[in-house]
């Protein structure tokens, strides 16, 4: 007798609305976890995941780190045969962990003041950038001192922060993200 699996859309929320078709489509060849740059810090691979959420258990794909891990480079979404869009389908894994309180407490600190310096710079300013981050854990702090130091010194860091003024739709688009 042969197995069938069915995939439920009932278990997952609306968020997942936009992607089910193409989640459900999935052939698992696995070229986006052969594409990813960062499948080896991961404890599942981007497959994984949309196994996982084909079978409507968001809670698993959530245990994951696989979402932190994402570079966002989307070498996965360019390479998919089936067009499924897994670097927002991380995006919106990351968002769902932390408005269920279940985001690594330094992954959404880092998350967070990226976003703020884009919205604030319009890009990255790599001093405060590292400042926020060590200030959170100062035993780091002084560790890397001696590099940090070395780097400024040869003008690898900026004192002041490049401002670079922002069309207004990538600030809303930033804003519908937060």
């Amino acid at each position: 007798m042969e197995t069938y699996i069915t995939y439920s859309r009932a278990k997952l929320p609306e968020e997942w609305e936009p992607f089910l078709e193409k989640i459900e489509g999935c052939i698992q060849c696995g070229v986006c976890s052969g594409s990813c740059p960062s499948v080896q810090m991961m404890d599942i691979t981007p497959r994984q995941i949309i196994h996982l959420l084909r079978l409507g258990r968001e809670d698993e794909a959530l245990a994951a780190n696989t979402m932190w891990f994402c570079a966002s480079c989307y070498s996965c979404t360019v390479r998919c045969p089936m067009g499924i869009e897994i670097t927002e389908v991380m995006a919106v894994l990351r968002n769902r962990a932390i408005e269920r309180g279940i985001a690594e407490p330094r992954s959404l600190r880092a998350s967070r003041a990226f976003v703020e310096q884009i919205t604030h710079y319009g890009r990255i300013f790599e001093l405060e950038l590292l400042l926020r981050a060590k200030l959170a854990y100062p035993l780091s702090l002084m560790k890397d001192l001696p590099l940090g130091l070395t780097l400024l010194r040869k003008g690898k860091i900026n004192l002041k922060p490049d401002i670079v003024k922002m069309p207004q739709r990538l600030k809303d688009s930033i804003a519908k993200r937060l």
